[in-house]
C-alpha cells in the first residue's frame, strides 16, 4: 500500500518579505509606464518638430510671402530650439534642420542724435520708433470677443486710504468693461491685490520687468500683452477685419463705455487700411478729467459720468492712457522706460506724431477717463521716489544717446493729427487737424471702397485704370467739398483717403 505523505500547504508571505514583493512589482510597473510614455511624447515631439519645420521651409524658400506671417516664423524657430536642439548630443539624423535663407540687407547705422532723421517710416535711417514691415494678414484680425486689452500697475501698499479706494474702483470700473469686450490685466506683486483682481476677472501678472528701484518697465508689459495673444483671440476670421488694441492706463484712471464706442469707431475707419497696409497703425490718446475722490461709489457709468461733470478737463500735456493697434509698434526697440515718471508720455506722442505710417487719434471728446484725485495730487508723477528722473535720462537704443527734450516737443493731445468729435446723432466722427494733420488724409472703409469701385462702374465717373492690380483713380464729387480719392488695390501700397470727416 502506498503511503502518502502530509498534505503541503501554501506558504503564506507575510511580514517584510510581503512588503517587499510589492514595492518591487510597482516599481517595476511604473519603469514600464514611464519607458512607453517617453517613447510616446518623443514620437509626437518628432511629428511636431516635422511640421514646424515644413512651415519655416515654406517661409524661407518660397518667393511667395502669404504665409506665414514673421511673428509665426519666429515662435516656429524658437520652438524647434526649444524642443529639438537641447538634445543637441544625439540627434536626430531625420531631420533635416538646413533652411536656405534669403539674403538680409545690412542694416543702416542709426544717428548720433535723434532730429538727424525724423521721419519714422520703415525705411528711415534714423527712425527712432521704426514699425514692423508685414507682407501678410497680420495676427491682430481675428473674429474674438476681445476689442481691448487694457493692462496697469498699483501702488501695493498705498498710504492713502483713499488711494486703495480708487484702485478698487479701477477694477471695478474694469469688470464692468468686460462684457464689453475688454480683457484686464493687473501688474502686480502683492498678493492682496492678485486676490482682489481675481475677484474682478482680472488677470494678475506677478512677474515682470522692473528697473532697479522696483518701478515697471512699459516695454515689457506691451511685449507681454502681445505674447498673451492666445488667451484671447484663439482663431484667424472671416469676414469683416477686426482691430485688436493694447493700452496701457495709469492705474487711478477710470473709464465709462464711451472708450469701447470710441474703439469700435476706430477699428470701422482704420481697419482696411491697417490690414491691406497703407497704414502702419493707429494711436490713441486723450485728455483725462481731475475729479476729487472721496470713496464715493462707481458702480456703474452713470455715476463715472457724474463724478466728471464735477472735474476739471487736464492738460493737453498729461497723458494718462495710450491705446495701439496690435502690431503698430516694435516694442523691443522702446528705450527703457518706466511707468508713473514723468516724460514717458510725452515722448510716446512725439514720436506717433513724426511717424508717417502712424496716425495719431486724440480721443479727448468721446472718451471719458476720469482721473481719481487723492492725496497725491495730480502731478504724482513728478514727485516719485528717487528715480524721478528715470525716464529723462534713459538710453535710446536707436539713436546710441540718451533722449532729451528734443524728443517731446510734439509729445501733447493737441498735435494730434486726427481727433473725435460727436455728430448731432450721437455718432463719432472724425476730424483733420489743420497744420497738424500733414498730408494725411482720412482713410477709407472698406465699405466706402466697395461702393466707390462699384459706383466706377455703373456711372459716368472718370476712371484711369492701367491695369486690373494697380491702382486707379477716382474723382468723387462729395456734398461738401470736391475731392480726389485714392483708391488702392489690397495688394498694393499706395496712400489712400479722403480729405474731408466722416462719420462713423
Amino acid at each position: 500500500m502506498l503511503r502518502t505523505g502530509p498534505a503541503v500547504s501554501k506558504r503564506k508571505y507575510r511580514g517584510p518579505g510581503r512588503l517587499i514583493l510589492i514595492t518591487m512589482c510597482l516599481v517595476c510597473a511604473v519603469s514600464i509606464l514611464e519607458h512607453v510614455a517617453n517613447a510616446w511624447l518623443s514620437n509626437r515631439r518628432e511629428q511636431m518638430i516635422m511640421a514646424k519645420l515644413e512651415i519655416i521651409r515654406t517661409a524661407c524658400n518660397t518667393e511667395n510671402q502669404s504665409v506665414p506671417t514673421a511673428d509665426d516664423l519666429v515662435d516656429n524657430v524658437t520652438w524647434v530650439a526649444s524642443h529639438y536642439l537641447w538634445n543637441i548630443s544625439t540627434p536626430h539624423e531625420h531631420v533635416n534642420l538646413s533652411v536656405s535663407m534669403p539674403p538680409v540687407e545690412a542694416a543702416p547705422a542709426a544717428p548720433t542724435r535723434a532730429r538727424q532723421q525724423h521721419s519714422l517710416g520703415v525705411q528711415a535711417p534714423g527712425g527712432r520708433f521704426p514699425l514692423r514691415q508685414r507682407t501678410t494678414r497680420p495676427r491682430s484680425f481675428m473674429r474674438c470677443g476681445v476689442l481691448l486689452n487694457i493692462f496697469t500697475t498699483f501702488i501695493d501698499q498705498p498710504k492713502d486710504a483713499r488711494k486703495v479706494h480708487a484702485q478698487m474702483a479701477v477694477l471695478e470700473s474694469y469688470a464692468r468693461l468686460q462684457p464689453l469686450g475688454v480683457q484686464a490685466w493687473l501688474f502686480t506683486e502683492s498678493d492682496v491685490w492678485a486676490a482682489r483682481a481675481k475677484q474682478h476677472k482680472v488677470h494678475a501678472v506677478r512677474k515682470f520687468q522692473t528697473n532697479e528701484q522696483g518701478t515697471p518697465c512699459l516695454a515689457f508689459m506691451y511685449k507681454y500683452i502681445e505674447r498673451a495673444r492666445n488667451v484671447t483671440c484663439r482663431g484667424e476670421g472671416e469676414g469683416s477685419h477686426k482691430l485688436q488694441f493694447d493700452a496701457y492706463v495709469n492705474g487711478d484712471i477710470v473709464f465709462t463705455a464711451s472708450i469701447v464706442d470710441t474703439l469700435l469707431a476706430v477699428q470701422e475707419r482704420w481697419a482696411y487700411v491697417i490690414y491691406t497696409g497703407l497704414r502702419g497703425g493707429v494711436m490713441l490718446v486723450g485728455k483725462r478729467t481731475n475729479a476729487e475722490y472721496h470713496r464715493e461709489s462707481l458702480t456703474n457709468d452713470s455715476k463715472v459720468q457724474a463724478l466728471a461733470g464735477v472735474g476739471n478737463l487736464g492738460g493737453s500735456d498729461a497723458q494718462d492712457f495710450f491705446a495701439f493697434s496690435r502690431n503698430a509698434l516694435d516694442w523691443g526697440s522702446l528705450p527703457g522706460f518706466v511707468v508713473g515718471r514723468r516724460a514717458y508720455d510725452n515722448w510716446l506722442v512725439d514720436n506717433a506724431f513724426h511717424n508717417e505710417r502712424l496716425d495719431l487719434i486724440d480721443c479727448s471728446k468721446t472718451i471719458v477717463a476720469v482721473h481719481l484725485t487723492t492725496a497725491d495730487g495730480n502731478s504724482a508723477g513728478h514727485e516719485k521716489g528717487t528715480d524721478n528722473t528715470h525716464n529723462v535720462r534713459v538710453y535710446n537704443p536707436l539713436t546710441h544717446d540718451a533722449v532729451g527734450p528734443h524728443e517731446w516737443n510734439h509729445g501733447t493731445t493737441d498735435h494730434a493729427h486726427f481727433f473725435t468729435a460727436h455728430t448731432r446723432n450721437s455718432k463719432i466722427h472724425f476730424v483733420r487737424r489743420e497744420g497738424y494733420a500733414g498730408h494725411r488724409a482720412l482713410p477709407l472703409t472698406l465699405e466706402e471702397v466697395e461702393a466707390l469701385r462699384n459706383a466706377s462702374n455703373t456711372n459716368s465717373t472718370h476712371i484711369n485704370n492701367t491695369d486690373s492690380n494697380s491702382t486707379f483713380s477716382i474723382d468723387l464729387a462729395d456734398s461738401n467739398s470736391t475731392s480726389s480719392t485714392v483708391l488702392a488695390d489690397p495688394n498694393s501700397m499706395s496712400s489712400t483717403g479722403l480729405a474731408d470727416s466722416h462719420s462713423v
